[in-house]
C-alpha cells in the first residue's frame, strides 16, 4: 500500500483444472471491484503448474468468462496462447527452485515420505501429525515431499481492513505445509506466495473457508529473506449476501 492509502496490485488468478463455477466468477468481481476502489492494477495470473490437469478447454474458458463479464486486465497473458509464450508458471521454475534450495539452505523443510491417503487415515482434517517430520529422511532422496518445519506455537499477525490488526495461532491445518511434491515439482502453495511476490501484488481476494490457507502460506513461506515477501497481510472481509451467501476475503502483504 502506497502513501495515499491506496494498493499497488491485486490478481485474478484461477486455476486450469476444471471449467470455472459460481464461487470463481464471485471472487472475480469483488477483486475487480476492489481494484476500482483502491487504484490496483489488475494482473491475470493463471496457475497451471499442475500440467496433468490442465486442459486448452479449461484455459480459454478463463478468457472466455473475463470478456463476458467485462473485467479487464492490466498484466498477463492475453489469451491461451500468449499463456504459453511467456506467463505459464513453467516459465518461473527457476524462481521456485531458488526458493526451495533457500529453505534447505536454512534447514527449514523436511523430507515426508506419507501419501494423502495416509495422512487421511492418521489424521482426517486435523492437519499433518508430525509422523516424518524427526525421522531424518534426506532431502536429496527421490519420492519425497518436503514440509516447512513449524514452531508449534507459531503465530502470525494480520491487518483485517475492515476490523485492525489481529493475531493468531497457525491453525493445524497449516502447520508443516507442503513446499515440494514427490515428484521434485514446487507445491502451488510455496509457487503461489512466491509470485505474489515476484509480481508486487498487495491485495489477494480470498474466500472466507480459505483465511487460513492465505496466512498461513504468507507467514511461513514469505518471510525468512528480504526479497523473499510479504511480512504481514491485512485482511479485509466483504459479506456478500447471494442466494447461498459467501464471505470474500480481501488480503494485502507488505
Amino acid at each position: 500500500m502506497n502513501a495515499s492509502g491506496s494498493f499497488r496490485r491485486t490478481r485474478i488468478a484461477p486455476t486450469p483444472s476444471g471449467y470455472l463455477h459460481p464461487g470463481n466468477i464471485l471472487s472475480f468481481v469483488v477483486t475487480a471491484g476492489l481494484a476500482r476502489r483502491h487504484g490496483a492494477e489488475i494482473l491475470l495470473r493463471i496457475d497451471d503448474l499442475d500440467q496433468p490437469r490442465v486442459r486448452r478447454e479449461y484455459v480459454e474458458d478463463i478468457f472466455e468468462t473475463l470478456r463476458f463479464l467485462s473485467i479487464p486486465w492490466d498484466l498477463g497473458p492475453s489469451d491461451a496462447d500468449d499463456l504459453l509464450r511467456g506467463h505459464s508458471q513453467l516459465k518461473r521454475m527457476d524462481v521456485y527452485r531458488d526458493a526451495l534450495a533457500y529453505l534447505k539452505e536454512q534447514d527449514a523443510v523436511f523430507a515426508c515420505a506419507c501419501s494423502r491417503s495416509q495422512l487421511a487415515a492418521i489424521s482426517p482434517g486435523e492437519g499433518y501429525p508430525g509422523t516424518c517430520q524427526h525421522l531424518r529422511l534426506s532431502l536429496d532422496d527421490s519420492g519425497y515431499a518436503w514440509r516447512l518445519k513449524t514452531p508449534p506455537d507459531k503465530m502470525i499477525r494480520m491487518k483485517h481492513l475492515r476490523d485492525g490488526e489481529q493475531t493468531f495461532t497457525l491453525p493445524a491445518s497449516m502447520k508443516c505445509v507442503q513446499v515440494r511434491r514427490k515428484d521434485g515439482y514446487p507445491a502451488y502453495q510455496l509457487a503461489s506466495v512466491m509470485d505474489d511476490i515476484r509480481f508486487g501484488v498487495d491485495l489477494v481476494v480470498r474466500g472466507a473457508d480459505l483465511q487460513a490457507d492465505l496466512r498461513g502460506h504468507h507467514a511461513q513461506v514469505g518471510p525468512g529473506r528480504a526479497e523473499a515477501g510479504p511480512r504481514r497481510a491485512e485482511l479485509a472481509q466483504l459479506v456478500t449476501t447471494g442466494r447461498h451467501g459467501s464471505d470474500i476475503l480481501a488480503a494485502r502483504g507488505e
